[in-house]
């Protein structure tokens, strides 16, 4: 055998054996792959049922504690006090801080129960403008004693 015949075979040899290890890389880089889509796939079915189950139970907790609270109650109230940034004295618009929340516990008030804003000296504004939401409040209340009925 000559040099070239050997290096030739040494050459070829070589390739083979290249071509073997990329063809066994390949199939391992293709079983992780799949082992990871398979993951990927049950990891987010996981993920999915606990964010429905997760909802279900938000729903489920809010359903029961307005059952439990008893909305209604605020109807035999004695008095109710809410907070207010500023309230127009004129119609007895309360600003708040934009969320509803006291809006709708105002708008379950029994027709004879005193509705009170709690404000600052110096809050008491002409010309809020009103919301459709807005529930005006009876009465304001503020440090230094002035207790005004309105409208």
């Amino acid at each position: 055998m000559s040099i070239t015949s050997d290096l030739r075979t040494y050459a070829d040899n070589a390739v083979t054996q290249g071509k073997q290890a990329i063809t066994t890389a390949q199939a391992q880089l293709n079983d992780v792959t799949g082992q990871a889509n398979e993951f990927y796939g049950k990891t987010n079915e996981f993920v999915v049922e606990l964010a429905g189950k997760a909802t279900t139970a938000v729903n489920d907790l809010r359903v029961s504690t307005e059952k439990a609270v008893n909305l209604d109650t605020i109807k035999t109230a004695a008095l109710i006090l809410v907070p207010a940034l500023a309230v127009d004295p004129s119609n007895g618009v309360r600003l708040g801080r934009g969320g509803g929340s006291y809006d709708r516990a105002l708008a379950r008030v029994g027709p004879n129960v005193p509705t009170v804003a709690l404000l600052h000296d110096g809050e008491l504004i002409q010309g809020i403008p009103p919301d459709p939401h807005d529930v005006p409040v009876r009465h304001v209340a503020t440090p230094s004693g002035l207790l005004t009925q309105l409208g």
